[in-house]
């Protein structure tokens, strides 16, 4: 095994950061989508960020996922219970 310089570290925590933020996001959009947290969900999202959700539709920036949720989602989907286990994220 070779020695791990202060690069190869840095690197390595940085990447566990990354890992652990992406698993906080998804767990926070799983939190406000059952809480029914419209403005939570939007939130979550960059300004410019694209929500898409195939054929039942698809919006852009903040706004309008806001809107998407309040219109489309909240009428289609009357209950959410989400279990998020086992990560996988590279």
């Amino acid at each position: 095994m070779s020695p791990r310089t202060p690069q190869s570290i840095e690197k390595r925590l940085k990447a566990i950061e990354d890992i652990e933020a992406i698993k906080r996001l998804k767990h926070e959009y799983c939190y406000v989508l059952d809480r029914r947290d419209w403005d939570g969900v939007a939130r979550l999202f960059a300004k410019n960020g694209v929500a898409d959700y195939g054929p039942i539709g698809k919006s852009r920036g903040r706004g309008e996922i806001n809107k998407f949720f309040r219109t489309v989602i909240s009428k289609d989907f009357t209950f959410f219970a989400h279990m998020v286990h086992n990560p996988i994220i590279d």
